[in-house]
C-alpha cells in the first residue's frame, strides 16, 4: 500500500509539472475514494493569461478486483490520462497487492480502436 502512495504521488507530480511554461490555474479538483477504488482528476488552465493558454485534463482511476480464491492474488487495474492540445492519451496498469506490476497492458493505438469497431 505504501510502494502505491509513493506511486502514485510520483504519477500525480510527474503529471501536473510536464510541459508547464507559465502560470497554471485550477479550475476544478475531484478527489473520491472509497474502499474499492479511487478517482482523482484536476481540470486546469495552463500558460494562464498567455496567448498559449491550454485547457488540460487529467487524473487517474484505479479499481480493486478482490480474488475468491486464495491461490490468485487481489488485483488493481488503474487508469491514468491525459486530454490536453495533444488529444487524449490512457495508460493502464494491473498491479497485484504489493504494488508490483502484475501484467504489462499495451497501448491501444486509434487506429487498432477503429479498425476493433469496424
Amino acid at each position: 500500500m505504501q510502494n502505491m502512495k509513493r506511486e502514485l504521488l510520483c504519477v500525480v507530480i510527474l503529471l501536473s509539472s510536464s510541459h508547464v511554461l507559465g502560470d497554471t490555474k485550477l479550475l476544478h479538483s475531484l478527489n473520491i475514494s472509497d474502499d474499492l477504488g479511487e478517482r482523482i482528476e484536476k481540470i486546469s488552465l495552463e500558460n494562464f493569461d498567455s496567448t498559449q493558454e491550454e485547457l488540460t485534463i487529467q487524473g487517474h482511476y484505479k479499481q480493486k478486483f478482490i480474488s475468491s480464491n486464495e491461490n490468485n492474488p487481489n488485483l488493481q487495474l488503474v487508469t491514468i490520462y491525459i486530454a490536453d492540445k495533444n488529444g487524449y492519451h490512457v495508460r493502464y496498469k494491473l498491479l497485484s497487492d504489493n504494488g508490483e506490476e502484475y501484467v504489462s497492458v499495451p497501448e491501444l493505438s486509434v487506429s487498432s480502436l477503429k479498425s476493433l469497431g469496424g
